[in-house]
């Protein structure tokens, strides 16, 4: 008896490594590559051309800690491509991670001071 080839259907490739859920709604906006901001770009540019091909992109990301699909990281990389030529300059790069705003400004918590009581004379 002859059997027929099986098709089987493979899930996306993740470029895998960790990022807060709370940064995971923002994929596709330039605000998703504030962790960029503790690496050095420039160390991923393996031609030293000054623009960063989606393999080195994707290494970026993954030193930075940002985590998303091949398809999220593709998405995000053509919005980056001002040029069309596949490749995102370093340079405009690093100017959109400088100009996002930082975290927002954390408030303490109101502390209140109660007076210790003093020792009660008798």
């Amino acid at each position: 008896p002859t059997t027929s080839p099986t098709s089987i259907s493979t899930p996306s490739p993740t470029v895998s490594v960790a990022v807060p859920v709370s940064n995971m709604d923002t994929i596709g906006d330039v605000s998703s590559l504030a962790p960029l901001s503790t690496v050095q770009l420039s160390d991923f540019d393996e031609d030293a051309d000054g623009e960063l091909s989606i393999v080195e992109f994707i290494n970026a990301l993954q030193a930075a800690g940002i985590s998303m699909t091949l398809e999220e990281v593709e998405s995000l990389f053509a919005s980056l491509d001002t040029s069309g030529n596949t490749l995102v300059r370093i340079q405009d790069l690093d100017a959109a991670i400088a100009a996002l705003p930082t975290s927002a400004p954390t408030t303490s918590p109101t502390s209140i001071s109660t007076p210790s009581p003093s020792p009660t004379s008798i």
